[in-house]
């Protein structure tokens, strides 16, 4: 993932670098590209398992990286106090919206798990994934968070398997 969203900002950089929008504080090509893209609840189909709901959460993650990426590569080229603020803000909204999604997937799918071992692990999923979220930044992502919940989904999708 990493090497695309490098490949994406050498693009990206690339196409700003040349014409006369290289002169403005923030190159046309970075502007018209970032948009703050809020995932939306009603953009998920209702889920039917908890293996659903850990689909929908490496989606919101990835989501947000590719986001935060492409944030990140705007603020780099942006001095204007306003358009940072915004930009900010946005990754806070991408971050809040991608939780109440989630939060509100969670409390569906919680009570139809059979074991204590798999709600657990969904518990243990959800408080990883909310720490992986949280550093996802435009200045970068957190590996070691991000790995964490990696490992913990697997976990849960292990115990979810039919034995």
């Amino acid at each position: 993932m990493k090497q695309y969203l490098s490949l994406l900002a050498v693009c990206l950089l690339a196409g700003c670098s040349a014409g006369p929008q290289a002169t403005e504080s923030v190159p046309q090509t970075l502007r018209s590209s970032y948009q703050c893209d809020v995932p939306q609840a009603q953009a998920f189909p209702p889920l039917q398992t908890a293996a659903d709901l850990v689909v929908n959460m490496r989606h919101l993650s990835q989501h947000a990286q590719a986001r935060n990426f492409v944030a990140g590569q705007w603020l780099a080229h942006s001095d204007a106090l306003p358009e940072r603020d915004r930009i900010s803000a946005c990754s806070t909204q991408i971050l809040q919206a991608s939780r109440q999604i989630i939060d509100a997937q969670y409390q569906a799918v919680y009570p139809t798990l059979t074991s204590q071992a798999q709600r657990d692990a969904l518990k243990e999923t959800i408080a990883t994934w909310r720490t992986a979220m949280q550093g996802i930044t435009p200045q970068g992502v957190n590996d070691t968070a991000l790995a964490a919940f990696n490992t913990a989904a697997e976990r849960l999708l292990a115990l979810l398997q039919p034995h």
